[in-house]
């Protein structure tokens, strides 16, 4: 009975350090220079308390506003941008951090694609917030 105690407990010891490593390693990761972009931002605060970037004022720096032609220059493996919801996304770190696998990605290097995100993913919360994490600007119109 008492190494059955230890087997279960040696397990379960297991599997919660196993989970920890694979939520650590699976989170996004930020450049150094997106962390300083996005601490310039002015950020406010949404109905449910979430912090987002205040829109860009005419008035504001130009920095952070990409064209579309901007995100089609990195459309590859190791510099991948996509525009999604009228933002734009540094999605390279998150390439092979995927948990849909790198294809899915990797489609979106270089191109608008909320279609694809918005088809993958839908309004849920935890990929949104993924997400936001990888956010460097907004679309130019």
């Amino acid at each position: 009975m008492q190494v059955n105690k230890i087997i279960g407990i040696s397990v379960f010891f297991v599997f919660i350090v196993g989970a920890g490593y694979f939520v650590y390693m699976g989170r996004p990761v930020m450049k150094l220079e997106q962390a300083q972009k996005i601490s310039d931002i002015d950020s406010e605060e949404d109905e449910d308390g979430a912090v987002v970037a205040a829109p860009v004022k005419a008035t504001d720096t130009v920095a952070g506003v990409y064209s579309m032609l901007d995100v089609q220059a990195h459309a590859q493996r190791s510099d991948c941008w996509s525009a999604v919801g009228g933002n734009v996304y540094d999605l390279t770190t998150w390439v092979s951090r995927h948990p849909g696998g790198e294809s899915k990605i990797l489609a979106m290097c270089g191109i608008d694609g909320t279609s694809l995100y918005d088809g993958g993913h839908g309004t849920a919360k935890r990929p949104l917030i993924a997400l936001s994490l990888l956010k460097i600007g907004t679309l130019k119109n």
